[in-house]
């Protein structure tokens, strides 16, 4: 949300946007990647996750136990 924040904040988001999102947009491969790619990148991280979901997990019903 913008419309609460003091003028001066709103216009460094702006700046900002300008500066280091909408540059990114410029290049369609900083945009559209392959099918292949992504799948890559998920299977990579999946591990990881599983991990992450596990200790939550068991960190969880230890203590709705108590």
């Amino acid at each position: 949300r913008v419309d609460s924040l003091p003028h001066d904040q709103l216009m460094r988001s702006i700046e900002l946007f300008g500066k280091y999102v909408i540059p990114r947009f410029k290049n369609p491969r900083n945009v559209v990647r392959s099918a292949d790619d992504v799948l890559a990148d998920i299977r990579a991280a999946r591990p990881a996750h599983e991990e992450a979901l596990r200790q939550y997990h068991a960190n969880h019903t230890k203590e709705t136990a108590r």
